[in-house]
């Protein structure tokens, strides 16, 4: 469960975007397209919420 509770949905409106500075300068550079799933810093998947992409990354987390 500990792998699952590092992962984040944030949108652009998203108060967790603050928390993350690095996602958020991603973001604001434009370098990064949300809604975004990460876990922690990392950026997993970025304009849509790829499940495959997750569920990889969660198998190795």
């Amino acid at each position: 469960m500990g792998k699952v509770a590092t992962m984040k949905f944030i949108d652009v409106f998203s108060p967790a975007l603050s928390k993350y500075p690095e996602v958020f300068k991603q973001v604001s550079g434009g370098d990064v397209q949300v809604p975004i799933v990460a876990f922690g810093e990392e950026v997993v998947s970025e304009g849509t919420v790829d499940i495959t992409k997750i569920i990889e990354k969660l198998k190795t987390v």
